[in-house]
């Protein structure tokens, strides 16, 4: 018969229980009479793994140890152990047995009360508790013996085990620390001291411990687990925690752990697909697996496929009580992105609520409020956030791009030259500087700016896109067709800034040089395919409407493209009327972090001028 073992909470002797013992039985110690109930069977963490079995290369003794076995064996032992035949006849013994021995004890009883009446005397009365205090009562709890503490290696491994289960991760290490000081060969102390380790954030030692686990007992699949899972969340070395991963599989198929590591390594290394294909049999195999759905949806985020990802990440939050708040800022951006702005400021309120990482939650928080018409929320909840992190360059060119759209350009040069004062050698606090001067109409500082950020660091391809599109506004298409073809070398054509820079370099040279912009445009249209922003390289060589883009895009920042993009075309047409309507909506619903919205800005502000381009 197979046994658990656990340790009685009053008196700490470690009982050893029969296998088969239901969840929520009731036990009672033999040696303090303590009774409780079994604990339900061990549940995955937050990382979908639970606790390595108890196993010890040499398991020390138990101390006062008992045996109790499920009422099923117990009940089968007696049927043995008495003939049917015979059971009849001790029936009738014992009862004549217990009769007369209840004969004898009420003869007793009535002697004695006889006697003590005899003796007592005459004015002996029951006397009261006094006023200050109820009296003692004639019964009281049990005095339960000083704990016992059992101080073995599989003790030490007991307590470290329910330690981890209870949260406290210290405590536990210590206790599996202990154990194998007493046994260093115990490699499930190893396992369960790394599991606890990777929930305290210590990967590398995490790392180490899996790995002696490994070198101890290389059958046990829950170390290759544990060391596949401290590399995925320390980020490092996909290949290894794959190959780790599939071990664990090899030695015991089907474990929802591995196939959740699995596919985290393969996500990590950009292979969205297989990682999703690994959630899901993870998920197949046992579908309330939250973790499994979370790490799902993030695929589903990377893939931008924002309905699947949302209903991935409710799915989570059903199954996870309490609810974890990243899954609800994730939510939130889902959200976000499908336009829902409202659902998205009660998912980043949620978050806010469990304690997320709250300076990026503001950040969100902010965007959603000002894309709903509250720039002063936006700006009090942008104030939150630099409160928590003052350095940080995102939280000040949003700020600067606020005023701008309220008009107020002082506010934002004031804004810019903090960020400078913050980073004056970031080529990021440079972009933001000459963005606020190129508003403000004036260009040869912004030129000056972007030159500077390129002295810095001559790499960055974002500064040449922007230089790019300032130039075009100004009018000057052959510089600006210069920065695209010069931001064109530096990048690869599988870049992500590739089709952009493609896109400026078509829109420079259209009026000038036509065949030149077309065949930019033909080599990265068959790069991109039939993929985002594939439908935005065929508007601007015409091959389709402006209609077709727009049914195309399918989320905010492909709306927010398309919209600056159809506004670019129209402007560059004189069309100034219908440019400004796509420029205004990207102002006002437009992701801000995207340079199409910078060049929305800039394009409205030369139509405030009436600055339009030259024929």
């Amino acid at each position: 018969m197979s046994l658990a073992q656990m340790p009685c909470p009053a008196c700490n002797v470690v009982l050893r229980v029969a296998a088969s013992t239901p969840a929520n039985a009731l036990i009672r110690c033999p040696k303090c009479g303590e009774r409780f109930r079994l604990p339900e069977p061990a549940k995955d963490n937050e990382q979908g793994i639970v606790t390595a079995e108890m196993k010890s290369a040499t398991p020390a003794p138990l101390p006062l140890a008992i045996l109790v076995e499920d009422n099923a064996a117990l009940v089968q032992k007696i049927r043995r152990s008495t003939p049917p035949s015979r059971t009849s006849l001790w029936v009738v013994l014992g009862s004549l047995t217990a009769g007369c021995s209840l004969i004898v004890l009420a003869g007793g009883i009535a002697v004695g009360v006889w006697l003590a009446r005899a003796i007592a005397p005459t004015q002996a009365k029951f006397i009261p508790p006094t006023a200050k205090g109820p009296g003692r009562l004639p019964f009281g709890p049990p005095n339960h013996p000083p704990a016992v503490q059992d101080r073995s290696a599989v003790g030490w491994f007991t307590k470290g085990t329910l330690l981890m289960r209870q949260g406290d991760f210290d405590g536990a290490i210590d206790a599996f620390t202990r154990a194998i000081e007493l046994d260093p060969r115990f490699a499930s102390a190893y396992c369960n001291r790394g599991l606890a380790r990777i929930d305290k954030g210590d990967f590398d030692g995490a790392i180490a411990d899996s790995s002696k686990a490994i070198e101890l007992n290389p059958k046990d699949p829950f170390p290759f687990i544990n060391r596949a899972n401290a590399r995925i969340l320390k980020g490092v070395d996909p290949d290894a925690s794959i190959a780790d991963a599939t071990r664990a599989l090899e030695l015991r198929p089907g474990i929802p752990a591995a196939l959740l590591n699995l596919g985290m390594a393969r996500s990590q290394k950009g292979d969205y697909d297989g990682a999703i294909a690994e959630f899901d049999k993870a998920i197949a195999i046992l579908p309330t697996f939250k973790k499994a759905y979370g790490q799902r949806g993030q695929t589903w985020m990377q893939k931008k496929k924002w309905a699947k990802a949302e209903s991935d990440f409710t799915r989570a939050l059903s199954s996870l009580n309490p609810a974890h708040p990243s899954i609800y800022q994730n939510r939130g951006i889902c959200r976000m992105e499908k336009g829902n702005l409202e659902g998205a400021l009660a998912d980043f309120d949620a978050a806010l609520r469990r304690g997320a990482g709250k300076v990026g939650l503001y950040y969100r928080r902010s965007q959603v409020l000002f894309l709903s018409g509250d720039p002063k929320a936006a700006q009090a909840d942008l104030d939150k956030a630099l409160a928590l992190e003052p350095t940080l360059v995102p939280l000040h060119s949003f700020r600067a791009k606020i005023l701008i759209c309220e008009g107020d350009g002082n506010g934002a040069l004031a804004a810019a030259e903090k960020l400078i004062s913050l980073h004056p050698t970031s080529a990021d606090a440079l972009n933001c500087l000459a963005f606020v001067h190129a508003w403000r109409g004036e260009n040869h500082k912004a030129l000056t700016d972007y030159a500077a950020s390129l002295k810095l660091d001559p790499k960055p391809i974002v500064t040449r896109l922007l230089r790019g599109w300032l130039y075009l506004c100004t009018g000057e298409t052959n510089q600006a067709a210069e920065d695209a073809v010069a931001g064109l070398k530096l990048a690869a054509l599988q870049d992500n800034q590739a089709p952009y820079l493609a896109i400026l370099a078509h829109c420079a040279q259209r009026r000038q040089h036509p065949e030149q912009a077309r065949r930019t445009a033909d080599e990265m249209s068959k790069e991109v395919k039939q993929n985002w922003p594939g439908p935005v390289l065929r508007y601007v060589h015409e091959d389709i409407s402006a209609e077709e883009l727009l049914r195309t895009a399918g989320d905010l920042d492909q709306r927010t493209e398309a919209h600056a993009y159809i506004g670019v075309v129209l402007w560059l047409s004189g069309a100034a009327d219908k440019a400004r309507q796509h420029l205004e909506w990207v102002r006002d619903n437009g992701n801000p972090d995207f340079v199409e919205f910078d060049v929305a800005l800039l394009l409205l502000r030369r139509l405030e001028l009436k600055q339009m381009p030259k024929p």
